[in-house]
């Protein structure tokens, strides 16, 4: 029987389409030393990150070691001043990272290029009976934008020695017990106010390493609403709670710089609070968990202490504020099935351990926090940890210059705290 020309193609194409698969399957040779039931990484993943390569590099070794096709996986440090720059322009190239580990406060800013991961992936249910809940700043009614990794809590750091010196045995629990029983005995001011020895570093603005999360820390210690997500929008309610939680944090920062206040500490003339800390002319420094180890390495004679940050002495809820760090997929990704393998294999049970030890943070995994810390430092970080929270801010810088420039202008008596802590609000309120 005599074939058609079109037929005869047909036949001829699905011979070689044949033959073609026969030589497929004869040369294909899977990924050796794979074990049943790992799931395969196939194709590169990129990840951009926030911290170091040091910290992540060795879980990524640690995962090809069961797993090789992990050697497609690689990770790039990428430094928070320049992160926006890069993306951007990687993004135009084409060449843009497949997944990114951020902190919470970068959120905002990258959540139009994140893909959620479903509550079909992640049911809400397992993500609050696993992290702590203050993981849940990346829980939105979409999905999930970052799986949580670690957490860096405020704590408070303190001068054995002065303290010691000063017959106080322990650190103030209280604010109020730091005002009335530590101060009194540890600030040093000569007749025409003259610092000769800080307490505390509120009050200022460029020589306060961690102003704007110790402020933070006071509004959520306050009971403030802080930002409500609205649809593709959010809603600023840092002054709504009981009272006017952002003024009272505002006026009891910025207290500490005042010169006509009892708790005058701290002035624009003073150098950063960290340098005064180590140098032994602070008595109380507000850093994060992750500071200890660097502390101890650039004054290793300081005899310092860490305990978790003052409360009000009638509170029923202790808060510290946290940034929370997560990884999070980009819409832009060319390898999204593997990517988000790689994301749930970094966050698991034994990988965000190593990455929140590798840099002194606190795993933001529920049984992690349980059974605890006995290093040096870590065991008040993992006592803070789960009542640290944060909030969503439009941009870190952008917020930081608001409270900044707030801060001048009532300690300039430019304006009154009530006008200024109003327009505070809704400069922030603008920004997103």
């Amino acid at each position: 029987m005599k074939l058609r020309p079109f037929e005869l193609a047909l036949v001829i194409g699905s011979a070689v389409l044949g033959l073609f698969a026969l030589f497929i399957l004869a040369t294909y040779t899977p990924p050796e030393n794979v074990p049943e039931g790992v799931t395969l990484i196939q194709g590169n993943v990129l990840i951009w990150g926030f911290l170091p390569r040091e910290a992540v590099s060795p879980v990524l070794e640690n995962l090809k070691q069961t797993n090789p096709s992990y050697g497609s996986v690689s990770y790039q440090f990428i430094e928070p001043s320049s992160f926006d720059s890069q993306l951007l322009n990687a993004l135009a190239d084409g060449r843009g990272p497949d997944l990114v580990l951020i902190p919470h406060e970068r959120l905002v800013q990258l959540q139009r290029r994140l893909r959620p991961f479903s509550y079909e992936t992640f049911p809400q249910p397992d993500f609050r009976n696993i992290y702590l809940d203050g993981s849940g700043i990346f829980a939105f009614p979409e999905g999930l934008y970052a799986i949580p990794l670690a957490v860096d809590p405020l704590v408070m750091y303190w001068n054995r020695d002065l303290l010691f010196n000063a017959q106080l045995l322990n650190p103030p629990t209280s604010w109020e017990e730091l005002i009335s029983v530590h101060f009194p005995k540890l600030i040093q001011r000569s007749d025409d106010l003259t610092i000769k020895r800080a307490v505390v570093s509120f009050g200022g603005t460029s020589n306060v390493r961690n102003g704007f999360a110790a402020i933070s820390a006071l509004l959520l210690q306050g009971g403030s609403e802080l930002v409500t997500p609205k649809g593709s929008s959010y809603e600023v309610n840092l002054s709504r709670g009981q009272g006017n939680p952002l003024l009272s944090a505002m006026n009891f920062y910025i207290g500490f710089s005042n010169p006509r206040n009892a708790r005058y500490s701290w002035n624009r003339s003073i150098t950063d609070d960290r340098s005064m800390f180590l140098r032994g002319d602070l008595v109380f420094y507000f850093g994060f968990a992750s500071e200890a180890k660097r502390l101890a390495e650039l004054n290793p004679n300081l005899n310092f202490d860490v305990a978790e940050l003052p409360q009000g002495a009638s509170a029923t809820l202790r808060r510290t504020y946290g940034t929370f760090y997560g990884v999070g997929l980009m819409d832009t990704s060319r390898n999204r099935v593997s990517a988000q393998n790689v994301a749930l294999d970094m966050a698991n049970f034994k990988s965000s351990l190593t990455i929140a030890d590798n840099v002194g943070m606190v795993p933001a995994i529920r049984a992690h926090v349980i059974a605890g810390s006995n290093e040096l430092y870590k065991r008040t970080a993992y006592k803070a940890a789960p009542v640290a929270y944060g909030w969503l801010n439009p941009r870190y810088q952008t917020v930081t210059g608001i409270i900044n420039s707030t801060i001048e202008d009532i300690t300039a008596n430019r304006d009154t705290s009530n006008q200024a802590v109003r327009d505070m609000e809704g400069r922030i309120q603008l920004a997103y």
